[in-house]
């Protein structure tokens, strides 16, 4: 956190740790006029990973732009069908929220990455729910629970789940003292410790 005293004091956020950009023809889905979200969205075979980008090609070139934490390793679905959709919404203060989702050519994630109010958030994982909860306490873990188990995970730590579907690893990243979490979820094949 950074406090500014010009011309009186106010908190400002930290700039978020992990964070997405969308280059190229991508689709833009409507707004939600009353929150202002954008969701943009392309799919295609992933032609390469490197140096913090992910390109797609199949009828429009498209660069993923990234910043995951260094355990994630995307280069195993180089070759595969992906659709990548990401949604940036104002936050209340600090920098613009994010969910970035990578899915397989049949929908099933393989990655969700979120920086924003993860408060009530719900991801679908094969064949789990994910719903994510915060702690009251400012800094404190972050709950993702599904049916079956809830997992309480403090900053820069993780838990791995699985169903008959697969394994993912579900990462917190970190915590700003104004209530917004910065996670990640992929599948366990992708990641790398």
């Amino acid at each position: 956190m950074v406090v500014d005293s010009q011309p009186s004091w106010k908190c400002v956020e930290a700039v978020q740790p992990i964070r997405f950009a969308l280059e190229g023809d991508t689709a833009i889905l409507p707004r939600r006029v009353a929150r202002r979200a954008s969701i943009r969205a392309a799919e295609g075979r992933v032609e390469s990973v490197a140096d913090g980008r992910l390109w797609l090609a199949d009828g429009s070139d498209v660069a993923l732009v990234f910043d995951l934490p260094s355990a994630i390793d995307l280069r195993p679905i180089v070759g595969t069908r992906a659709r990548i959709t990401l949604r940036d919404e104002p936050l209340a203060s600090g920098p613009m929220g994010q969910l970035l989702t990578i899915a397989d050519e049949d929908g099933r994630a393989r990655v969700v990455a979120c920086y924003g109010e993860a408060q009530g958030s719900t991801h679908v994982l094969g064949d789990m729910e994910v719903r994510v909860a915060l702690s009251q306490r400012a800094g404190g873990p972050i709950v993702f629970g599904t049916s079956q188990l809830q997992c309480i995970v403090n900053v820069g730590d993780h838990v791995e789940v699985s169903d008959s579907r697969g394994a993912w690893i579900m990462h917190v990243v970190a915590r700003s003292a104004a209530g917004y979490a910065a996670y990640v979820i992929v599948e366990r094949a992708l990641w790398r410790p």
